[in-house]
């Protein structure tokens, strides 16, 4: 019980440090062993008590998995073998592998009692070994061999490196904007803006992980500073953004969505998944405007930059002192005649 404290209370000084650097996708985190209590308090068991085990593994769970990941590997026996090979072949992941979001969990299930969870009992009826990948409390059992290493291994690949696109010109922005726009009630688009460095944010591939393997899904990252074209583009095609350092887009079917709420990753994913827009032909709420004329662009573009050049503190200290130079300057040479030309002889 004090290994399981130790956990939730980690992992509560985790989010709230994250929170503070970041409220965007924050909320306190939850007591993971009080809702897994809950759980197992409302789940069927022939002897109608509480597992300790079961408690515990499930409040591990949503505790490493809550904004980060952890690999379970659940056991109809004592499966020797596989509790000394997956955690070294996780630990050897985590230190040859370059991913974001932190490193890989591990926590191992020894099952003497109905799981009731996740599906594993009946994984479990099939063979007597199974693991399963967590992010966001949502599983992905693997199914293939536990003794081959690289396929295990190719298995975490999968998940962990998933396809962020990263546009580089304003073009390339503009066209996923209008992707988004066309009516397509198939497909969304998850659009972030924000600042490396001032509103850093890890979580962001995890919240991409847990669309794992949709093909209906783009994710879409844009790093600021951005040039005034694509700023242009952003600020003109999606007018009602609030957001200034860190921004999250969900485009469907010809709408967008701005979220702004601070939520965890779960429901952060429950959110964009049940965001639809019905009617292409009436977005709602707000609808993606037209592409810009080249002229348009153009206009747009150089009056932002004039601006920024305007509000650049640089320029206004250089023209301050510029300014002060010109009337030193002048007070001088007025002086200077005062006493040599306009002396009366």
């Amino acid at each position: 019980m004090k290994g399981l404290l130790s956990i939730v209370i980690s992992c509560s000084c985790y989010i709230s440090i994250l929170a503070a650097v970041d409220p965007y996708v924050r909320k306190p985190l939850y007591n993971a062993a009080d809702r897994a209590r809950h759980r197992l308090e409302k789940a069927e068991y022939n002897d109608k008590r509480i597992d300790k085990n079961i408690m515990r593994t499930l409040a591990i769970i949503e505790a490493k998995s809550i904004e980060g990941r952890v690999v379970m590997l659940f056991c109809a026996t004592d499966c020797v073998s596989h509790r000394e090979k997956i955690p070294a072949w996780i630990s050897e992941f985590n230190k040859g592998t370059v991913v974001a979001g932190g490193v890989i969990n591990y926590h191992f299930h020894r099952r003497r009692n109905r799981f009731g969870h996740h599906g594993v009992d009946a994984m479990l009826a099939q063979k007597p070994a199974v693991v399963v990948y967590f992010v966001a409390n949502k599983a992905f059992p693997y199914n293939g061999d536990l003794d081959d290493k690289d396929e295990f291994v190719d298995f975490l690949m999968k998940l962990e490196r998933q396809p962020i696109e990263n546009p580089v010109g304003w073009d390339e922005i503009n066209h996923f904007i209008s992707s988004a726009s066309a009516c397509n009630l198939s497909h969304k688009y998850i659009l972030r803006i924000h600042h490396p460095e001032e509103c850093h944010d890890e979580l962001w591939e995890n919240l991409v992980r847990t669309f794992y393997p949709s093909k209906n899904v783009t994710f879409i990252e844009l790093k600021r500073p951005l040039t005034p074209e694509s700023t242009v583009i952003v600020r003109e095609r999606l007018p009602k953004l609030l957001r200034k350092c860190q921004t999250l887009v969900v485009m469907h079917n010809g709408a967008y969505e701005e979220i702004t709420e601070p939520m965890i990753l779960k429901d952060l994913h429950e959110r964009i998944t049940e965001f639809t827009n019905e009617d292409c032909l009436d977005p709602q709420p707000h609808s993606i405007r037209g592409e810009l004329t080249d002229i348009q662009l153009d206009f747009l573009s150089e009056e932002l930059l004039i601006q920024r050049i305007e509000e650049n503190p640089t320029y206004i200290v250089v023209g301050t002192v510029g300014g002060i130079a010109v009337i030193a300057l002048a007070i001088s040479i007025f002086w200077g005649l005062n006493g040599t030309s306009f002396v009366t002889k």
